[in-house]
């Protein structure tokens, strides 16, 4: 539904084309498959590599390492895939959005399937506990996170600097993880992780659209035609 809804918006409200839209949703299902192959295959390697002897610290870089850093490069890098020289900052934005909410659904269906082990020996009240964390929490961190990592390669691909939004996704989406994995009053800072993916995409697409109206303007007072690709760093005096 969430997904669904993203995309209806993106359509009636915002005008974008619908294929594009749909092929965003299938690069966000094509990114589950290794990050759920690192999750179900690799977690205990990694583990077992980084800090194995301090609980607390092995949590916090297994969520920095797997869930922050491999999981925004795969991300990133199914964005490449998409036309982004030839794509407005708007447009992009939006298939990054629906590419991150894309892979966050296919997602809780996977960990909805592997709950239900849970609920026989349990009861329902476990796996209504985390269909709701996955609609209000894990849906969204996944959306900004991957959000912030289209607004890096938008960046990349028209030549202008932006690495600061990879890194802020890597971070935020790690510490949401770790946060999670306590059953006390700390799992509440993960809102706090959200908050900041949250604010920290508004920033960072502000930038990059004052960057864009900027060279757009600097094209139009010269008497140039914005061509795809061209770059979005301060002229040359």
């Amino acid at each position: 539904m969430p997904l669904v809804a993203c995309c209806l918006i993106c359509r009636c409200v915002l005008k974008q084309n619908l294929l594009i839209l749909l092929r965003a949703v299938l690069l966000g299902l094509l990114a589950i498959v290794p990050i759920m192959f690192i999750q179900f295959y690799l977690h205990q390697l990694i583990s077992m590599l980084f800090f194995p002897a301090h609980q607390h610290l092995e949590y916090l870089s297994r969520a920095l390492i797997v869930n922050g850093l491999i999981e925004e490069t795969i991300k990133m890098a199914v964005l490449f895939l998409l036309p982004a020289k030839r794509m407005p900052l708007k447009l992009f934005f939006c298939c990054a959005l629906i590419c991150g909410l894309s892979l966050a659904c296919f997602e809780s269906v996977i960990y909805f399937l592997n709950s239900l082990q849970v609920t026989e020996m349990n009861g329902v009240h476990p796996f209504y506990r985390q269909i709701l964390l996955r609609m209000f929490t894990a849906n969204i961190i996944h959306l900004c996170c991957t959000g912030l990592c289209g607004l890096c390669v938008w960046a990349l691909r028209h030549h202008t600097q932006a690495a600061s939004a990879f890194l802020f996704a890597v971070i935020a989406h790690g510490y949401y993880n770790f946060f999670l994995l306590y059953t006390v009053s700390l799992r509440y800072f993960a809102i706090a992780a959200i908050l900041f993916a949250a604010v920290e995409c508004r920033v960072q697409y502000m930038k990059l659209r004052q960057n864009e109206t900027l060279h757009k303007q600097f094209l139009n007072t010269n008497g140039h035609t914005t061509v795809a690709g061209d770059s979005l760093r301060a002229p040359k005096t």
